[in-house]
């Protein structure tokens, strides 16, 4: 009985890690797709930000 019991607890931590790990995969997959476009968006914001900085300049 108790070695049942084992095996279920191996079967059910074997599966909460299998989904943990497909979970960080996901995660893998779409993080960097998301920093890349923040990042984008960061780096086009910076750059508008510098045009009117230096057209404030001139003025």
């Amino acid at each position: 009985m108790y070695k049942f019991h084992l095996m279920v607890n191996v079967y059910s931590l074997s599966m909460h890690f299998l989904q943990m790990l497909g979970s960080i995969l996901v995660l893998y997959e779409i993080l960097p797709v998301k920093v890349e476009r923040t990042f984008m968006s960061l780096s086009s914001n910076h750059r508008n930000s510098l045009k009117n900085n230096s057209t404030r300049m001139s003025e």
